[in-house]
């Protein structure tokens, strides 16, 4: 499955992981799955290092349409590859969910991104 998740409810926290090719599909079962856990209000940690850089405009209208719904003001930390296109289409999701500086970053460094995020409890 190109998105892994697994859900921590002791540290209120979404731990996510984008391998290959993410489908509509994928998407939708993932936003389904953290609704039903009652997890969007917690932290995200996503790993986009094993993702493609691949623009969806219907995955965008997907991801943008349930964060919307959700507004959820969590903190999120990306992971992208130190080289190439996925660290903007990471700044570009992060637009679209409306995160801003003070509740988002991207990062090249999973160890700073989960020390960063630790603060965002």
């Amino acid at each position: 499955m190109p998105i892994r998740w697994t859900v921590n409810h002791a540290e209120r926290l979404v731990d996510l992981a984008l391998d290959g090719e993410v489908s509509q599909e994928d998407a939708t079962l993932f936003f389904d799955a953290i609704e039903a856990a009652g997890a969007i209000p917690y932290r995200k940690f996503v790993d986009a290092t094993n993702t493609l850089a691949k623009i969806d405009e219907k995955i965008l209208a997907i991801v943008a349409g349930r964060m919307a719904r959700n507004q959820s003001r969590s903190p999120i930390a990306v992971v992208v590859p130190a080289t190439g296109p996925v660290d903007g289409l990471a700044r570009l999701f992060l637009l679209i969910a409306e995160a801003d500086g003070d509740r988002s970053r991207v990062f090249r460094d999973a160890v700073a991104a989960r020390q960063w995020l630790d603060t965002r409890k």
